[in-house]
């Protein structure tokens, strides 16, 4: 027990240098010593995934995806502290995420044809990940934030057909939910403040198209928060709606 906390010390060390290595290879050796132990489990399915080649990103990410939902259970169940657990579980979040873009960079760097399969993956697994989190942590405010965003992305993956709506809805939930709440409002307030840059820079795509005249209505609602909001112009451009022809 002594020597494995040792490794777990070091491996924790490692971590907080973002020293990859030494990191999976510390959490290799508490996981050998102890194969129950969720934070070395955890740790080195994730940092195997960079020091694997390129050509393996899609079937990594799939790997580290599938032990997320049984990984977030074991933590919530474990006799840590509230406290311990939240920051383990903000700590997978947040991993979640970068194995997402690192997955996505690694497919696009040898012109791999799992982008979609990738995004669909990490869509999917952070479904079920906050549908376990959100049951025991639904009032804390980190964790509402950490599922927002996940929310967003959502939004954004539908960008070409439903998106603008989605997150002006996003925003709306947010403010009907948690009024009295200002780390919400201002994350809804950004998400509309986004939301209406982009559909006045793409008002000729199908998307913007659909929400004409929202953000004029938005830009009076971001304006009870932010008085000093000013929409921006659509620009000349209409993206979508080129035009081809012989000058």
């Amino acid at each position: 027990m002594e020597t494995q906390n040792k490794y777990l010390l070091l491996a924790r060390r490692a971590r907080e240098e973002d020293n990859a290595e030494d990191a999976s290879k510390y959490y290799d050796m508490v996981r050998t010593e102890n194969s129950e132990n969720v934070e070395a489990k955890f740790f080195y399915s994730y940092y195997r995934m960079f020091s694997d080649t390129q050509g393996h990103a899609y079937s990594n990410f799939v790997n580290f995806c599938k032990g997320i939902k049984s990984t977030i259970s074991m933590v919530i169940a474990s006799d840590d502290s509230e406290a311990d657990k939240k920051a383990f579980l903000l700590t997978i979040i947040e991993c979640l995420g970068v194995a997402h873009k690192s997955a996505v960079s690694a497919n696009s760097n040898i012109g791999g044809q799992n982008g979609a399969s990738i995004r669909t993956t990490y869509r999917e697994t952070n479904t079920e990940m906050f549908s376990v989190i959100m049951k025991h942590y639904g009032n804390d405010v980190d964790m509402l934030l950490a599922y927002y965003e996940f929310r967003e992305f959502e939004a954004e993956c539908n960008s070409f057909t439903h998106g603008h709506m989605m997150k002006y809805n996003l925003g709306d939930e947010i403010e009907s939910k948690y009024a009295s709440e200002p780390r919400l409002i201002e994350f809804a307030v950004k998400v509309w403040k986004k939301n209406i840059a982009v559909q006045q820079h793409a008002w000729g795509t199908p998307a913007a198209k659909e929400c004409s005249g929202y953000p004029e209505k938005y830009a009076e609602k971001i304006k009870k928060y932010d008085p000093s909001y000013q929409m921006p112009a659509k620009t000349q451009s209409q993206i979508g709606c080129i035009k081809f022809g012989k000058k």
